[in-house]
């Protein structure tokens, strides 16, 4: 049984039935390095803007609700 993020590219969709597949964080399967690239980029991006959210974040909320999610770019395109 094959688990279910190796059956497609978490960028393009392309089925990976049968072929080598990229994958990034044992989470997500790409079929080339690029889209396997682009997601990385995105991810890293997403981080960047979460960690300026806590350091912008005022010292005095400590309620821990966040104001978001960042827990990375979310469903791949």
């Amino acid at each position: 049984m094959t688990a279910a993020f190796l059956a497609a590219c978490g960028i393009c969709g392309k089925p990976l039935a049968d072929k080598d597949a990229y994958i990034y964080r044992s989470e997500f399967a790409f079929c080339t390095k690029e889209c396997r690239e682009m997601y990385i980029e995105k991810d890293i991006e997403m981080e960047n803007k979460c960690r300026l959210r806590s350091i912008r974040k005022a010292p005095s909320d400590q309620s821990g609700s966040g104001g978001g999610s960042c827990s990375g770019p979310g469903k791949p395109i």
